[in-house]
C-alpha cells in the first residue's frame, strides 16, 4: 500500500514537471512558431503546385510532415518516378526560417 502511494506521488510529480516544461514561455513560443511555419508551407504548396498533382516528398526530417501538408491539395506518391513535382523544405525563406522548394520530377 505504501509503495502504491509512493508511486502515485512520484508519478504526479513527474507529470507536473512535464506540464511545466511544455507551458514555459519558450516552449509555447516555439510551438507557435512551428504551427505558423507549417501553415506557411501549406499555403506555399497550394500556390506552387497544381491541385491534384502527384508529388514526391522524400525529404528526410520533413518527409512525413510534407506528405501530410500536401495531402489536402496534392497527391503524395511513394516514388519519384510517379511524381510530377518533388517537394522539399530548405532553410531560409518566408516560412519562419523555412522555405518550400518545388522541383519538376
Amino acid at each position: 500500500m505504501v509503495a502504491a502511494i509512493a508511486a502515485l506521488g512520484v508519478g504526479a510529480h513527474r507529470d507536473k514537471l512535464v506540464i511545466d516544461m511544455f507551458t514555459k514561455p519558450q516552449a509555447v513560443h516555439q510551438q507557435t512558431t512551428n504551427v505558423a511555419a507549417e501553415q506557411c508551407l501549406y499555403q506555399a504548396i497550394r500556390s506552387e503546385v497544381p491541385k491534384g498533382a502527384p508529388v514526391y516528398t522524400q525529404d528526410g526530417y520533413y518527409t512525413q510532415r510534407l506528405a501530410e501538408l500536401s495531402t489536402l491539395w496534392a497527391v503524395p506518391v511513394p516514388t519519384l518516378a510517379q511524381a510530377r513535382y518533388q517537394l522539399a523544405v530548405i532553410p531560409g525563406g518566408q516560412c519562419y526560417g523555412l522555405a518550400l522548394k518545388v522541383s519538376r520530377a
